[in-house]
């Protein structure tokens, strides 16, 4: 039996394919594909997904894709960080857990106070912040200080945030943002 199956192994073998004990195929780690480098997996497009993303149809909508600077916006990772860049005033080394609080907080209010909010959100964007701090004095007055900043600086800018991932891996924080916008803020769009 087991010259049966050394026999067998060594047939497939020359395909490239080999049979184990329990007589399913592996291919042979000579004929794999070589591995990628860790700059080629980042880069790489996913499988099954050339070309630009296509979304579905639905009837009585319109899906549109842009870009930052179609629009003529900065990218949102970088608004994000000029957002809540005062809170991190006098911080020469901050803790992982500080800057992801601080990225957290400065979503939720730019995400409140943005052009398309409901009014609603206001309040529990502060709720959630009070909850997140345990000091509703000190969140009332952060959220005060960020929603002025959003005001002065960031006002017509009409996106909301969808995701913020920080990535730790390199030599500095990767910040990358996710946003989406209401067409109805768009310019130009009726």
């Amino acid at each position: 039996m087991r010259g049966a199956a050394r026999s067998a192994q060594a047939a497939s073998s020359a395909s490239g394919t080999v049979l184990d004990a329990q007589g399913e195929t592996h291919v042979s780690k000579k004929n794999r594909a070589p591995r990628l480098t860790r700059k080629e997996r980042r880069t790489a497009e996913p499988s099954g997904m050339e070309g630009p993303l296509k979304f579905p149809e639905i009837p009585g909508t319109k899906v549109m894709q842009t870009t930052n600077e179609a629009l003529g916006l900065r990218p949102m990772s970088e608004v994000l960080q000029d957002f809540v860049a005062p809170l991190f005033e006098g911080q020469s080394n901050p803790s992982r857990n500080f800057v992801e609080r601080v990225f957290s907080v400065g979503t939720v209010v730019w995400n409140a106070t943005a052009p398309a909010a409901n009014p609603a959100h206001l309040g529990e964007a502060l709720e959630l912040l009070e909850r997140m701090s345990g000091d509703p004095d000190g969140a009332r007055q952060l959220f005060a200080v960020l929603a002025q900043r959003r005001l002065d600086l960031f006002f017509d800018d009409p996106r909301t945030i969808a995701d913020v991932k920080l990535d730790w891996t390199g030599p500095r924080l990767r910040v990358s943002v996710a946003s989406t916008v209401n067409p109805k803020h768009l310019p130009g769009v009726a």
